[in-house]
This record gives structure tokens, C-alpha cells and sequence, in this order.
């Protein structure tokens, strides 16, 4: 099986994105799992933020979520 990726650049690093759901199977079963960008709080907030983009912080080891103007903790 393989994934589409497609690969944006930022400033000072790369990110590669993976545009379809990864696909395990387990015991005879699929699961579909996606994956958020592990990134540092300076890679972060080098991000262009939109509402609703989630990110696994490196810093804290947090999710985040940006709700349109901060980022905010998820767990």
C-alpha cells in the first residue's frame, strides 16, 4: 500500500503532510488512525494558524488546537 504526500515548506523546516488516512490492521481488522504534526512551541507558532488545525506540541507534550486566535490545550 502506498500514501500521496505532499510537502510544503516553511521558514527554517520542512513538513511533510500526509494526505490520506494511515491504515492498520490488527487481529483481522482495519483501523484508520491520522497522525498530527509533532512540532515544537517555536515550530508552532511559525505555522500559519487557521481555526481548527490540531498540532502535537514537543515542548509540553500537549495537543493543541488553534480556536481562531490562541492556541489552547486538548488534554
Amino acid at each position: 500500500m502506498s500514501f500521496q504526500q505532499t510537502s510544503f515548506a516553511l521558514p527554517d523546516f520542512r513538513v511533510k503532510v500526509n494526505t490520506e488516512l494511515h491504515q492498520i490492521v490488527e487481529n483481522g481488522s482495519v483501523n484508520k488512525l491520522t497522525q498530527s504534526p509533532a512540532v515544537s512551541t517555536s515550530e508552532r507558532d511559525a505555522l500559519p494558524a487557521v481555526a481548527g488545525n490540531i498540532v502535537f506540541n514537543t515542548s509540553i507534550s500537549k495537543f493543541q488546537g488553534f480556536d481562531g486566535s490562541s492556541w489552547v490545550n486538548l488534554n
